[in-house]
């Protein structure tokens, strides 16, 4: 008289992984330096911006790791897309979030969100807990709309002549 329980395409439930993916929810050992070598690096990255003084101009702070000049500055007058962003970090880390915002509003959300994912992957390499699934997809869209904030700073730098 029971009928066995089925998942939607025949199989027996307990068979079947979750639909968010998760399996057992524990990474492998490869998963987890995976993860805590990116979230070192990340955060590291973070460091390299605590040892950099903020360019005062609110852009060129990146020369201080021996890169050159932005050439668009240096052959238009005018600051690129991504001017500023180094500086953003540097003012970032040091807690100066209204000149970080000034240098760059793309560069302080781009800081924000290494400090939150460089230590959430660092907690989950250590742990070995995984965190939530993001398919390519998200991931994508989440660039198109980053670059999509990048650009629309810099037009309304241009537009209003805010550098």
């Amino acid at each position: 008289m029971t009928e066995s329980l089925k998942a939607d395409d025949g199989r027996d439930p307990s068979s079947v992984k979750s639909r968010r993916g998760r399996g057992t929810g524990r990474l492998s050992p490869l998963a987890r330096a995976a993860r805590l070598v990116f979230g070192l690096v990340v955060l590291g990255l973070l460091g390299v911006a605590w040892q950099l003084q903020p360019s005062p101009s609110g852009f060129g702070t990146h020369e201080q790791l021996g890169l050159p000049p932005c050439a668009m500055v240096r052959w238009f007058g005018l600051r690129c897309p991504t001017c500023g962003m180094t500086t953003a970090w540097s003012h970032w880390v040091r807690g100066q979030w209204r000149a970080a915002l000034q240098a760059s509003v793309s560069g302080t959300i781009l800081a924000m969100a290494a400090a939150v994912v460089g230590l959430a992957a660092v907690i989950s390499g250590l742990t070995g807990i995984g965190g939530p699934k993001f398919s390519m997809a998200a991931f994508n869209q989440t660039l198109i709309i980053f670059l999509g904030v990048i650009v629309t700073e810099w037009l309304v730098r241009l537009i209003f002549r805010l550098w």
